[in-house]
């Protein structure tokens, strides 16, 4: 008889943890913002003023039609890599009126354009190719889209940002 209620105690025990984390506890999942602080060190050649807190300036957004309650993805994609995969991969998780995804390329006017602003607006840097950037124009993740973990990573954080999870 004790060894069957062991066992059931056993068992009801884990359960009731199980249940009192379901309905009692909250996850709570937090994303890094960069330049909270301001931008620290400027690139060089640049010749901007930086504000502080460092949200992207509006200007950079007009010709893309991006609304507030979109999340951005802004790629600067390399030779060989697979743009239209990574689209359809965002789009088909999240729906594409949830997620803005676009080559830095073709809204910058030439490709001047894209090196200043991934130097000098997005501060995107070597190795990544890809900047998260939240609602309210904040830079919340950069992301080497050449390893499988770095867009593992960039679609969980989408979902934080989305509060998809």
């Amino acid at each position: 008889m004790k060894k069957v209620l062991y066992l059931f105690l056993a068992l009801l025990l884990p359960a009731l943890v199980f249940v009192f984390l379901k309905y009692a506890g909250r996850n709570e999942f937090n994303i890094p913002i960069y330049f909270e602080e301001g931008v620290v060190r400027p690139p060089s050649g640049c010749g901007q003023t930086y504000d502080k807190p460092y949200r992207i300036p509006n200007t950079v957004w007009p010709v893309t039609y991006v609304t507030q309650q979109e999340a951005k993805v802004l790629v600067f994609p390399e030779r060989g890599f697979d743009f239209n995969k990574l689209k359809s991969a965002i789009d088909e998780e999240f729906g594409p009126d949830n997620v803005w995804l676009k080559e830095a390329f073709l809204l910058a006017t030439d490709s001047a354009t894209s090196n200043v602003w991934k130097k000098c607006i997005f501060f995107v840097n070597e190795p990544n190719q890809a900047v998260l950037i939240d609602m309210e124009g904040r830079i919340r993740g950069y992301y080497d889209l050449r390893l499988r973990e770095e867009v593992d990573r960039l679609r969980v954080e989408l979902k934080i940002l989305l509060k998809k999870y």
